[in-house]
C-alpha cells in the first residue's frame, strides 16, 4: 500500500470513473486517504518537455492511456543525446523521501 501512495504523490491520484472500473474486491482499501495531484512536470523540471511528455505516457495509471516500450522508442526524443548520468540519477528522485 505504502508503494501505491508514492506513485500516487507522483501521477496524481486516479479518478473516481478509475476506481469504478475496477473489478477488484476491497479496492477502497488502496484508495489514498487524500487526492494528490500530478507533479511529473514538477519532480521533472529540468527535463526537456518532450521528456517529460513522454514520462508522463509511460506512467499513466490507466493502463489503456500507458505508453508501450515500442511508444518510448517511436518517441520524439533522442535519449542518447542526454547525459545519462542524471537520467540515472533522476529514476532515485523518490528513494529519498
Amino acid at each position: 500500500v505504502e508503494q501505491l501512495h508514492r506513485i500516487f504523490k507522483l501521477c496524481g491520484s486516479p479518478s473516481v470513473d478509475y476506481w469504478q472500473k475496477l473489478r477488484l474486491p476491497h479496492s477502497t482499501v488502496f484508495r489514498p486517504p487524500h487526492h494528490y495531484r500530478k507533479c511529473i512536470a514538477d519532480t521533472f523540471k529540468e527535463f526537456p518537455s518532450a521528456a517529460v511528455r513522454l514520462i508522463e505516457t509511460l506512467l499513466s495509471l490507466d493502463p489503456t492511456l500507458r505508453g508501450t516500450a515500442a511508444t518510448a522508442l517511436k518517441n520524439e526524443i533522442n535519449v542518447s543525446a542526454y547525459d545519462h548520468e542524471a537520467l540515472f540519477a533522476a529514476s532515485f528522485i523518490f528513494a529519498l523521501d
